[in-house]
Order: C-alpha cells, then sequence, then structure tokens
C-alpha cells in the first residue's frame, strides 16, 4: 500500500487531493497534516461520511511546517505508526497561508521555510527512485519573476541556484520592511504572496538537485475557490466564478499527475492543466508546454 502524507490537508485544496488520491487509488493510504489536531480529525470524519469505504486509509498527524519540534515529532510518528511495511511514497507539500499579501516573512515561513524542513525530515522514509514529492506553489511565482530586474530574474530561475543563497535573499527581503523598498531594489512589485511562491518554486530546483533521484517537482493548482481565495471575490462585490475562480477538484489535476504519472525528470514546475511551465513568465492553461 503506497503511503502519501499532505500538509494543509484539512480543508481546501489539500483535502480535496486527499480526496482525489483516495478515489483514485484503490492501494493508498493518506496521512493527513493538520497544524490543529481536532480539524484533522474533522477532515476524516468529513471524508468518511461521504465514502465510508476511506475509513480505513486515513490517518491524522499534527503538523505545523512553521515548527522544527512538530515537523520532527510527525516524522516520528509517520515512522512509527504508518509505515510498519514500508517507505513513505508521496509528500504534497501544500500547506499555505496569506492570500494575497500578508505579512512576507510569515508567508514565507511556512510556503518556503515550512517546505524545505519538511523534504529534508522525511527524505529519508522516502524511496530514492520511486517516490514523490510535490510543491504546491501558485502561477503567481512566474509573474513576479517576470516584473523582477535581471540580476534578480537570474537567480530565481537558477537551476544551480544553493540554498544558503536563497535563504539569503529571503531574509533580504524580510529586512526590507515594504513592498516599496522590495519593488525599488528589483523584487517585482513586492508582493509577499508572489515572492513566496517564486522562491518556493526556486527550492523545488535545489531539492531536486539535492535529493537526487527522488522525483521532486512543484506546480500551481490554478486559481481555486478556497477559504483563503473568496473574500478577494467579496471585495470587489463579484462572486468567486465571475473572478474566474474553479472548484477544489479543478485544482487536483496538477498534483495527482506529479504522483502518478511517469516523469521525464525533476525539478521541474507545472501548470494547473499538468503541463511543464517556465518559471519566467506565465503560461496560461491551454497554451503549449513550455520547452526550453
Amino acid at each position: 500500500m503506497k503511503t502519501i502524507l499532505v500538509t494543509g490537508a484539512n480543508r481546501g485544496i489539500g483535502k480535496a487531493i486527499v480526496k482525489a488520491i483516495l478515489e483514485q487509488h484503490r492501494e493508498a493510504r493518506v496521512v493527513v497534516g493538520a497544524r490543529h489536531e481536532a480539524r484533522g480529525h474533522e477532515a476524516v470524519r468529513e471524508l468518511t461520511a461521504e465514502t465510508p469505504g476511506f475509513h480505513d486509509r486515513l490517518n491524522v498527524v499534527p503538523l505545523d511546517v512553521t515548527s522544527r519540534s512538530s515537523i520532527d515529532a510527525a516524522h516520528q510518528i509517520v515512522r512509527q505508526e504508518f509505515l510498519p511495511e514500508g517507505r513513505l511514497f508521496g509528500l504534497v507539500n501544500n500547506a499555505g497561508i496569506g492570500y494575497p499579501d500578508s505579512e512576507l516573512e510569515a508567508v514565507v515561513d511556512v510556503k518556503v521555510y515550512g517546505m524545505h524542513h519538511m523534504v529534508s525530515t522525511f527524505a529519508d522514509l522516502m524511496e530514492p527512485v520511486h517516490s514523490r514529492v510535490v510543491n504546491i506553489t501558485s502561477a503567481a511565482g512566474p509573474n513576479f519573476v517576470s516584473k523582477c530586474s535581471t540580476e534578480y530574474q537570474s537567480i530565481l530561475t537558477d537551476p544551480g541556484l544553493l540554498w544558503p543563497d536563497l535563504d539569503q535573499l529571503m531574509r533580504k527581503a524580510i529586512e526590507s520592511k515594504s513592498r516599496e523598498n522590495m519593488t525599488n531594489t528589483g523584487l517585482g512589485d513586492g508582493s509577499s504572496y508572489g515572492f513566496s511562491k517564486a522562491c518556493a518554486n526556486a527550492l523545488t530546483l535545489i531539492q531536486a538537485r539535492e535529493h537526487a533521484p527522488l522525483k521532486i517537482n512543484a506546480c500551481t493548482p490554478g486559481f481555486i475557490e478556497t477559504d483563503l481565495t473568496r473574500p478577494m471575490a467579496e471585495a470587489r462585490g463579484m462572486s468567486p466564478q465571475e473572478m474566474g475562480m474553479k472548484s477544489v477538484e479543478h485544482g487536483t489535476i496538477a498534483p495527482l499527475k506529479l504522483l502518478d504519472e511517469a516523469l521525464e525528470t525533476s525539478g521541474w514546475y507545472y501548470g494547473s492543466d499538468a503541463l511543464r511551465s517556465p518559471l519566467h513568465e506565465y503560461r496560461a492553461p491551454g497554451a503549449p508546454e513550455y520547452r526550453p
């Protein structure tokens, strides 16, 4: 049985990914990672109420990706309780906060540092050749990079980028204290959300190289209606559909491909239509696949 851990899995896209995995793979078991354990169990109750057969293939682990001690504790629980027969097949780094413009430090703490620590900690439980890591990022990343100076575009798309250099860049951005200051230094439009997603995509390049031959890739789920995005529509007096938001089920297309299908390589970023996309500019769903 394949065991897959999904972070931020108690609601929204994370919960939809859990459901899609269980529906499409009868041999899969999913560990629901939730910052608040009670909410993880509530998500399991909701999923099993819809499909009672899911009950024996769901587990919950308390997991706050901003806490090293929480990640370490989750690692021990997964290793000792949920992997008695083998390795962790998949890790979906879905946990996220802040849309569209929360405090930069809080956003990168979850979406970049949390992602970094999760892979570094759980890689030893994964089978090098067959296991998968899926980093849920966003098209806001390439959009952000397209507005950066040439210097920062080069850094954020460099396949040879090192973690200390990315770490230094994020700390420099945090210290800039304002969106205006980020913009003035060449960091795009200064959006904390866009910056965090660009860094998460860059991190995927680093992880794919450092943890080879693990298959580690990133993808955007698309512009999905969730608790994080719904307020955007409300603020404009529009419905989520009028804003172009799609259902959480649509947001599972790319993540499931990266868990399921044969992949050419590692360290790539995929659009919501599950086709490879560039890190430096937006590729619309349905447009030709990116081939550098």
